[in-house]
C-alpha cells in the first residue's frame, strides 16, 4: 500500500501540472485576444488611411467632369472622311424624307380638319 507521502506528493505533482496547463490556457486566450486586437487596431489604421485618402479623392472628385470629358475623346475611335461624309450624307437624306412626310401629313390633316370643323 502506498504511503500518504507519495499520494500527497503526486497529487501535487498533478495539481502544479494542472495549473501550469490552466495558466497556459489563460495566456494563450490572453494572447489570442492581444492578437485580434492588433488586428482590429492595424485595420482600424488602413480603414482611417483609405478615408483619408477617400477624402482627398472626393475632393478632386469635384472637378472631375473637367477631366472625364478629355479622356474620353483620347478613348473614341474616330471615322475616316470616307465614313463620315457616307454617314452625313444618310442623315441628311432621312432628315429630308421625314421633313417632306410629315409636311405631307399637315397639309392632309389641315384639308382634313378645314372640310369637317369648317365645313369648308
Amino acid at each position: 500500500m502506498p504511503d500518504k507521502e507519495s499520494t500527497k506528493s503526486k497529487d501535487e505533482s498533478l495539481r502544479q501540472i494542472v495549473e501550469k496547463n490552466l495558466a497556459k490556457e489563460k495566456a494563450d486566450q490572453k494572447e489570442s485576444r492581444l492578437d485580434k486586437l492588433k488586428v482590429a487596431r492595424d485595420k482600424h489604421k488602413e480603414d482611417a488611411k483609405q478615408s483619408e485618402k477617400g477624402l482627398i479623392r472626393r475632393f478632386f472628385s469635384k472637378f472631375s467632369f473637367l477631366t472625364s470629358p478629355f479622356r474620353e475623346i483620347r478613348l473614341v475611335t474616330w471615322p475616316n472622311r470616307k465614313v463620315t461624309l457616307r454617314l452625313t450624307l444618310a442623315v441628311v437624306i432621312f432628315a429630308t424624307i421625314f421633313g417632306i412626310m410629315v409636311s405631307l401629313l399637315d397639309w392632309g390633316f389641315e384639308i382634313i380638319f378645314k372640310k369637317v370643323f369648317l365645313h369648308g
